[in-house]
């Protein structure tokens, strides 16, 4: 970030130069300098300042919990395929975490498509990988970035599954 860019940073937060100059421990002069141009403040200030915002853009983002889907449907490792299968349609879901006590794996549609004559066989036999967990509080850019890499993301907490978030979460979040 540049020091041009505190102001419209500031003002997008809705942080007022007091607020900011408060939680970035510098005076609102300092910060009506910074942003008029006036003053290069020292590298720390700079920092503290970026810190602040960053503090702030953060705490005022969407978190997980804000928008998984609660009340999990899963499946057991010695569920048969079939009866995934059923979930699935049951639900118009195209996934299933695996649990057996904590969580062990996904199927998914793309896993049972790979398996073929596999509707008799046991769900641990052919489940994927287990997805990547996060936090209840954790932030929606951090969820964004996993689901660009895993097809869903089990939200967590005191190691029990709390909700999941797929990628149409987070499109109809935006929205």
């Amino acid at each position: 970030m540049e020091l041009k860019n505190i102001r419209p940073a500031r003002l997008r937060l809705g942080i007022t130069q007091a607020g900011l100059a408060g939680v970035a421990g510098v005076s609102q002069s300092v910060i009506a300098k910074i942003e008029s141009g006036r003053i290069d403040p020292s590298y720390t200030i700079a920092r503290r300042i970026f810190s602040a915002l960053e503090q702030k853009r953060l705490a005022d983002s969407p978190k997980a919990l804000d928008v998984m889907h609660p009340g999990v449907i899963s499946v057991k490792p010695s569920d048969s395929v079939a009866d995934a299968v059923a979930l699935m349609r049951r639900y118009s879901i195209s996934q299933l975490p695996v649990i057996d006590e904590r969580i062990v794996g996904l199927i998914s549609e793309a896993t049972i498509l790979s398996h073929t004559n596999c509707l008799r066989q046991k769900v641990g036999g052919i489940m994927e990988a287990s997805p990547p967990t996060v936090p209840a509080n954790a932030d929606f850019i951090v969820v964004s970035g996993l689901l660009q890499h895993y097809p869903i993301v089990l939200v967590v907490e005191k190691g029990v599954l709390v909700g999941l978030i797929t990628k149409s979460d987070i499109i109809c979040a935006l929205a």
